[in-house]
């Protein structure tokens, strides 16, 4: 584990680094810089950590699909070359 920054409280995910801000204002606000875009916030630290993991469980499936469009390759297509790579 990485030690604590000044602006930040650094937190392993899996393999991923989640830094986690303090508002202030009030509550805190998470990213995780892996995954540009990545993002989110909560009153405490037990909700933005609930918050954080969800945005990221979003941000993949998201690139998932994305990458799906790019191979121009369809959910069902995938579903019928699984089959065939078993039988």
């Amino acid at each position: 584990m990485r030690p604590r920054r000044m602006f930040g409280i650094i937190e392993p995910m899996s393999d991923l680094e989640v830094i986690i801000h303090r508002e202030e204002t009030g509550g805190y606000w998470a990213e995780i810089p892996a995954m540009p875009g990545c993002f989110s916030d909560g009153a405490t630290l037990a909700e933005v950590r609930k918050n954080i993991a969800e945005a990221a469980q979003c941000w993949l499936g998201m690139e998932l699909r994305l990458a799906l469009r790019r191979a121009k390759v369809q959910p069902a297509q995938k579903a019928e070359n699984a089959k065939a790579v078993l039988a």
